[in-house]
């Protein structure tokens, strides 16, 4: 009985954390709350416009598309990395534009840090512990000088494997790409410019990109194996 439970734990984890990028699903709703930054660590001002952060540690191993990180980095163009430093380039094309992956993509595209610019914060234990990278920014070119006009955040789910991206208050942007990529043929990529569609709206919006039997709370829009 111990040997079977032990086989039957090792195929669950197996299946759990080993699928590729291209194969997680998605769901939505409009209920998911923002997440309270209390004690947050800035990466970058605000002010800045194509810049990308150092290196900072996730808290925990994370595991995606089969692969574990416990670093990632982030633009002011809103383009994450996982386990290097993440370019900086405005220009939203992919695979292009992303030489070095993975890379998760909340809003990638000319953005320019206001507000608080863009901070994190670790939260929870293990084995449940969450990140969360918030970004606070607005449209190169765009908006009022000094005002972030668009807030949304990362998160990263030790426990289910998961990744959130959460849409608080925003102008509406059909430029940007959206979506998770492990490898230039392993990726979702759920808005592109070409097909100017936007995600991204002044009310509240979520996407999380799910592993098949990882479970999370209610979500906006769930990506999952």
């Amino acid at each position: 009985m111990k040997k079977l439970l032990l086989f039957f734990i090792l195929v669950y984890s197996t299946k759990l954390f080993a699928q590729p990028a291209a194969t997680y699903s998605f769901i939505t709703n409009n209920v998911t709350p923002i997440q309270t930054l209390v004690t947050p660590t800035t990466l970058i001002g605000a002010g800045n416009d194509d810049v990308a952060s150092i290196l900072f540690p996730i808290g925990f191993s994370f595991n995606f598309a089969g692969t574990s990180y416990t670093q990632m980095s982030v633009s002011s163009n809103g383009l994450c990395g996982l386990g290097f430093i993440v370019p900086s380039t405005f220009t939203n094309a992919f695979p292009a534009n992303t030489p070095t992956m993975p890379v998760l993509m909340p809003l990638w595209d000319d953005l320019y840090t206001e507000g608080n610019g863009i901070r994190y914060e670790l939260f929870g234990v293990a084995p449940n512990r969450k990140l969360v990278v918030d970004f606070e920014v607005r449209s190169f070119g765009g908006g009022v000088g000094g005002v972030a006009d668009k807030k949304f955040q990362v998160w990263l789910e030790e426990n289910s494997g998961g990744i959130t991206f959460v849409y608080d208050y925003g102008i509406p942007v059909t430029s940007a790409t959206v979506g998770i990529a492990k490898l230039t043929n392993d990726f979702q990529i759920i808005t592109t410019p070409s097909v100017n569609t936007s995600l991204y709206h002044p009310v509240h919006m979520t996407l999380v990109f799910q592993q098949s039997q990882g479970l999370l709370g209610i979500v906006i829009l769930q990506i999952k194996p």
